[in-house]
């Protein structure tokens, strides 16, 4: 079995160490990750990206084997960030680091081929367990993930269904949807997301359609109600 290049035996001899990247933009929560896994003894190098659209790039440079996502980062969507990096590099591997998911984030991490699921109470041992999972190419969903979603059987994550109307947008829409949720205005979601506004404008269009919402008041309480934003 090879891990992004790296042969596991390799690994589990000390002959290589696979990359991991931290993208927190909590730089004190960051930084503590990166030094807690560190002085874990792990067989592997840690990052820490404060900067959530320079992971892109760091990712270009770097070549990770792995990254992990936390969901309070400020800044673009993570799920729409970690969609655009296995489009660029299909062999790195992403996962997700959250207080808690519903079941429709769990949904939307997998949409974008995530594999790992990690809680912030999780004990390090656990963390750095899932993380060696997610490396050999294993989906790992944290056993706390129960007191969140207590309807959702981790063994059968894969059989998971959500709601059929945010299923039907694309993960682009996805991720438009929320900033405007949010009460970004077109211009800053264009912005932030690197597209023009009209662009923007098209997105907004479909997803009221589709959704059959008529204004900027309704498409927040659905967003606030599917789990889509935070209060």
């Amino acid at each position: 079995m090879e891990i992004s290049g790296y042969k596991l035996d390799q690994i589990l001899d000390g002959q290589a160490k696979p990359r991991v990247m931290i993208v927190d933009s909590r730089e004190l929560c960051g930084v503590g990750t990166k030094l807690a896994l560190l002085q874990s003894g792990i067989q592997f190098e840690v990052d820490h990206v404060a900067d959530v659209e320079a992971v892109k790039s760091m990712a270009s440079f770097k070549k990770p084997a792995l990254v992990i996502f936390s969901c309070s980062n400020s800044g673009r969507c993570v799920y729409g960030v970690a969609d655009e990096i296995k489009s660029l590099h299909p062999e790195i591997k992403t996962a997700f680091l959250a207080r808690g998911f519903s079941s429709l984030q769990l949904e939307r991490g997998l949409r974008v081929k995530g594999l790992g699921f990690f809680l912030e109470q999780d004990s390090l041992q656990e963390i750095v367990g899932g993380i060696k999972r997610v490396l050999a190419g294993e989906k790992y969903i944290s056993k706390g993930l129960e007191m969140f979603v207590g309807h959702l059987d981790h063994q059968k994550i894969n059989h998971t269904t959500t709601r059929s109307e945010i299923l039907a947008l694309t993960n682009r829409q996805i991720e438009v949807l929320v900033y405007l949720a949010k009460g970004s205005s077109v211009k800053e979601v264009a912005r932030v997301m690197h597209i023009s506004d009209k662009s923007v404008d098209s997105h907004k269009y479909r997803i009221m359609h589709r959704l059959n919402i008529h204004d900027r008041v309704e498409l927040a309480l659905f967003a606030l109600r599917e789990g889509l934003v935070d209060l």
